[in-house]
């Protein structure tokens, strides 16, 4: 038997025998495919790397061709899909990131690149698959998916695939051992991150009704066929909701998704419990206050505290803890000082004064890296977040070393600027909040009355979409101004008022009306009748006549603020306040009308309303939860720093409006190209503005690429592209004095915006602004015809107000984030402005001298014509040399008075920057 034993270990393999290379052949075979191995494996990695870079870089063309070449196809992996489905969410491709996934799904690289897009239900591909593809999927690559979904405003679907991922049949995908399928649910199964990407896209989109599936009577054919696998599909995407109703988004989405990772039974094997980070309270929290839900708010608060075990502020707690710690508990002041209860907002806001304080304090600051390290070990620390996806640093790389430090450097600034921010809110409701308690005037407080609270969110705040970015399919969505039809302006009706109803606090509001004990609303008991004795009931779905009665009984059956071709009245929006019809009323409708497209959480618009009361102003935002921040700034205002006044602007008229609700601000939640197309009825803007954009990337049209060269399809997904800078010049007025105002801090992307607005001038709507109108602006460069690019500070001279007295500070929250030097891109001090006007019916019979490029034979014919005139009118002709002399002498002496004067404006801004900085050093 020992001899048998080693005959077949002694027995030659077949590749031995057949090249007849003995016993020294197999190691020779083993060396060689395990060099073959680690040449793919360096082969995998490189081509991972390249497509991240073309991520970063947002390249989605490059992108795709690299991921779809055929040489690829023995390297190509799931990760590899993952990271091209990444690059399609962050550039606003959902159609692409679908077809990348559900090739992953099929064991293919793609779907097929003629089939069309599909449309409403028929893209729900995940309810069809088998449950065991989704092992050749990991969870990467589906929260890459949903990233796309939110940042596109498509909670329907978002909603719809995090269900699908929490399904406890997706769950149990293996059948094996214990480990195995651990590990087979972990592949696939919801993590933290995903939740969160979830938890930020209800942030920015708000509650809105779903698409229900229309019923139709098709008893043959293929057609009848498609429309029942796509009501098939409409019932696999909400069987799983345990409410039952079809609302999406928002509070609604997000309490949804924490019923089924955080609050479900741990001991079920097929639940997808989680452990939230911070991140995710702080996202949930939010929600709740900002949807006035404060008792709730209040109570996951404590949850919170109790989950990371903070009983009380100490160094030894997690600073970042304690960050989100103090952003809920703004947030939740907030909520309480809208509902009307100014002591919690006060308690609350006091609390968080004390966390920002101790946060931002030098001897804290210090100790923060050791607090962090040095914690014990019971005690849980934050995770997740962008940080928890990113590789750590190399040890002995320089680059990305110094990465790191710049990147460490730069989240420290924006920090410091977060907390900053915070305390001045804080601070702001806190006083406030006090100044109610201490006169003990419940009924002077602004937000004690529900009716008037009511009248304010139905009359001056919008919503028609929302997002995180602008997407590829909003660039153009293919409808015009006027296309809107009745069916168009009802489900657009039903939107805006379940958006108000969930998202942004109406229902509770509603409640408060309802438990009036003066009974001075018997007519919403009709629309609202109660179930119970002596409580009130408020659905959560609202018929289409529901909503229409409900708007009617607050605001009046004759002031619709949308008309019938969809565009939004807004002479009806400003004097829904004004019950009396008085004559400051009717001066304020029949004011000019200003619009800031991606306004941000309202610094910049808010102070302007304040600064110049005589004209009103619109807030266009897409983030629902920035358009929610604007809202309350504007309904919450009280500035307590009653010297301050506009330049420009009588003192008088601003301190009747500068302490109280700022009635001159409408807020709108909206991508800005479809509600410019959509809402706003063309030639009735006077100025749109634009400040601080975000550009494609921090470095987009730089060196390695140019914009001259490309097409407008060939456009990047970012806010001003080609078709809103359109919809823009269609939105304002053609008497020559409507004006588009774009300040930017990156010079980079000014460059990009200046040669798209040269295209847009094409059509003739447009032309730049002489130097003349912007004395105090320095022009850099001339793009075109007339498109020029200046330097300076914001004035009045751009229709920008700054208040009198030694301000150096930012209007807006970026202006102040670029100022401490976060941004490695963005300039500290620099503004770089693009000003264009419409077209005069009188510029077409004037020359435009405004071009630099004029040749000297298009001179010599101008002077001709002016001397043939001359004659005709009497008048002696002059020379064309001494006319040009003299003509070019009142030229230099213009621009040499200029000159003088901005030297002696910047030299009296350091003189004034250099005192503030003096006192504020001698004030500590």
């Amino acid at each position: 038997n020992m001899d048998s034993s080693n005959r077949k270990k002694r027995r030659k393999s077949p590749d031995q025998t057949q090249h007849g290379g003995g016993y020294n052949k197999q190691p020779e075979n083993q060396q060689q495919q395990q060099h073959l191995k680690q040449k793919r494996h360096q082969e995998v990695l490189a081509l991972s790397q390249q497509l991240r870079n073309l991520s970063s870089q947002k390249r989605l063309k490059e992108c795709l061709s690299l991921y779809h070449d055929s040489t690829n196809d023995d390297l190509r992996d799931v990760h590899h899909g993952s990271i091209v489905v990444d690059c399609c969410a962050r550039c606003g491709d959902v159609g692409d990131a679908e077809k990348v996934v559900l090739g992953m799904l099929t064991s293919g690289i793609v779907a097929s690149k003629n089939s069309e897009k599909n449309t409403n239900y028929a893209n729900y591909f995940w309810t069809e698959s088998n449950r065991h593809q989704y092992r050749k999927v990991p969870i990467q690559a589906w929260t890459a998916l949903l990233k796309g979904y939110v940042h596109s405003g498509m909670l329907d679907k978002a909603d719809s695939l995090f269900c699908h991922l929490c399904n406890d049949q997706i769950s149990q995908i293996s059948d094996g051992k214990k480990r195995k399928r651990e590990k087979s649910i972990a592949y696939c199964r919801p993590n933290v991150r995903t939740l969160n990407t979830l938890l930020r896209g209800c942030l920015w989109t708000a509650t809105y009704p779903e698409e229900t599936m229309p019923e139709q009577n098709l008893q043959s054919g293929n057609k009848a066929k498609e429309e029942h696998k796509k009501k098939d599909q409409y019932k696999a995407t909400t069987k799983h909701r345990k409410d039952g109703n079809t609302l999406v988004g928002g509070v609604i989405t997000a309490e949804r998704a924490w019923s089924l990772c955080i609050d479900c039974d741990e001991n079920d094997f097929s639940s997808s419990k989680l452990e939230p980070d911070t991140s995710s309270y702080e996202y949930s929290i939010t929600l709740l206050a900002q949807s006035l839900k404060c008792a709730d708010s209040r109570k996951r608060f404590e949850d919170m505290k109790s989950h990371f075990k903070v009983d009380q502020i100490s160094e030894s707690n997690d600073p970042s803890i304690l960050e989100s710690i103090a952003v809920c508990l703004v947030a939740i002041s907030r909520g309480y000082t809208l509902s009307g209860d100014a002591d919690r907002g006060q308690k609350c806001a006091e609390e968080a004064l004390h966390i920002i304080e101790k946060l931002l304090s030098s001897k804290y600051s210090s100790s923060q890296n050791q607090s962090v390290q040095t914690a014990s070990s019971e005690a849980k620390t934050a995770t997740g977040g962008k940080q928890a996806w990113k590789s750590k640093l190399k040890n002995g790389d320089s680059k990305a070393t110094e990465c790191g430090s710049r990147r460490e450097e730069s989240n420290q600034l924006f920090r410091t600027h977060r907390l900053t921010e915070l305390r001045s809110e804080a601070a702001s409701l806190r006083e406030l909040c006090a100044s109610t308690s201490a006169n003990n005037s419940k009924n002077q407080f602004v937000t004690s009355d529900a009716n008037y609270v009511a009248r304010w969110m139905m009359s001056r705040l919008f919503y028609f979409s929302g997002g995180g970015t602008t997407a590829l399919e909003t660039v153009d969505d293919g409808k015009d101004a006027g296309s809107s039809s009745e069916e168009d302006i009802e489900q657009t009706y039903t939107r805006w008022m379940h958006s108000l109803w969930h998202s942004f606090g109406l229902k509770e509001t509603t409640r408060r009306l309802l438990s009036d004990n003066e009974n001075r609303h018997k007519e919403l008991h009709l629309i609202f009748p109660s179930k119970k004795r002596d409580k009130v009931h408020l659905p959560n779905v609202l018929s289409p006549q529901t909503c229409l009665q409900f708007r009617d009984r607050i605001m009046g059956k004759n002031n619709r603020v949308i008309d019938n071709n969809g565009f939004i009245k807004f002479r009806n929006v400003f004097s829904s306040l004004n019950e009396d019809n008085s004559s400051s009323a009717s001066a304020t409708t029949s004011a000019p009308v200003h619009i800031e497209i991606g306004a941000g959480s309202g610094d910049w618009i808010a102070l302007q309303a304040q600064l110049n009361p005589s004209e009103n102003y619109v807030a266009v935002e897409l983030r629902s939860d920035r358009v929610a921040q604007t809202f309350s700034k504007c309904l919450l205002h009280h500035d307590f720093n009653k010297s301050t006044a506009a330049t420009k602007t009588s003192s008088s008229t601003a301190s009747t409006k500068a302490h109280g609700p700022l009635e001159n601000v409408c807020c709108v939640g909206s991508e800005c190209g479809s509600f410019l197309r959509q809402r706003i009825k063309p030639g009735s803007i006077q100025t749109i503005f634009v400040n601080h954009p975000e550009p494609p990337t921090q470095t987009y049209d730089n060196a390695s690429t140019a914009l001259s060269a490309n097409t407008a399809d060939e456009e990047p997904a970012h806010m001003l592209n080609s078709q809103t800078l359109l919809a823009a010049a269609k939105c304002l007025r053609q008497d020559g004095k409507g004006r588009l105002i774009i300040v930017t801090d990156n010079l980079i992307y000014a460059r990009l915006v200046s040669r798209t607005m040269v295209r847009i001038m094409e059509d003739g709507r447009l032309k730049g602004i002489s130097t003349r109108e912007v004395g105090d602006l320095r022009k850099l460069e001339t793009f075109g015809s007339g498109v020029h690019l200046f330097e300076g500070k914001p004035s009045i001279s751009i229709g920008h107000y700054t208040p009198n007295g030694n301000f150096s500070g930012g209007t807006s929250y970026f202006d102040r984030l670029w100022r401490t030097g976060a941004g490695k891109h963005a300039d500290m001090k620099k503004r770089f402005i693009i000003a264009v006007c419409t077209r005069n019916s009188a510029d077409d019979n004037i020359p435009d001298t405004t071009n630099d490029s004029i040749t000297r034979k298009e001179k010599f014919r101008r002077n001709n014509e002016h001397n043939k005139m001359s004659q005709k009118s009497g008048a002696q002709p002059k020379n064309a040399a001494g006319k040009n002399k003299n003509a070019s002498k009142k030229r230099s002496a213009e621009k040499q008075r200029l000159r003088n004067e901005r030297r002696l404006l910047k030299k009296q801004q350091q003189q004034q920057q250099q005192q503030t900085t003096m006192a504020h050093n001698g004030s500590e």
